[in-house]
């Protein structure tokens, strides 16, 4: 059997316009059987469709704020930096991706564009722009590698199949969420 080959979207470092990818998930992807492959954060269309034909599954990873516009809001004071570059990159790969009935996972920034791509929106601060009183720790207080507070899965999700749980611990270093959920997302 083959190795899936992978997808991963790149961080864009807009200070120097770099991208980087962190090792943790190149080596997640690989643990799991699969070939990661770092796409590249500028492409024309011929080349984003001809990645989502040729690659297996694409996950959409972690980096900086997803840009407020997107989903029809002004900028709050707590917003940090946006990639442009990187908005656009996922906003035009999802519909090619969703037409081939691939399977793309979000982490962080990932799950934030693919629900605004499907029309939600997201908190763009969750410690300023809901109760002060927010119970659980988004900042991750303890190491990177250290789960800090646990998420439920739906029921009947391909997530909830895979993990055979109800529940994962997860760490936590971001501070914006999903808020509206958009079409089709459980």
């Amino acid at each position: 059997m083959k190795k899936p080959l992978i997808g991963l979207t790149p961080v864009h470092d807009t200070d120097n316009n770099d991208i980087k990818m962190r090792p943790t998930y190149l080596r997640a992807l690989k643990a799991a059987g699969g070939i990661p492959v770092v796409m590249p954060l500028e492409a024309d269309e011929e080349d984003w469709i001809r990645l989502a034909d040729e690659l297996d599954g694409f996950v959409f990873t972690g980096g900086p704020d997803v840009h407020p516009f997107l989903f029809g809001e002004e900028t709050q004071a707590h917003c940090g930096n946006v990639s442009e570059a990187r908005d656009r990159m996922e906003i035009s790969l999802l519909p090619l991706i969703l037409e081939r009935k691939k399977p793309v996972l979000g982490i962080c920034r990932g799950i934030q564009v693919l629900n605004i791509a499907m029309g939600g929106t997201i908190w763009q601060d969750i410690f300023s722009m809901t109760k002060p009183d927010f119970p659980i720790a988004h900042s991750q207080p303890f190491a990177y590698h250290m789960p800090s507070h646990t998420v439920s899965l739906t029921q009947g999700t391909l997530l909830h199949k895979i993990s055979g749980a109800d529940t994962l611990r997860v760490n936590s270093m971001h501070h914006q969420a999903v808020k509206e959920l958009g079409q089709g997302l459980k």
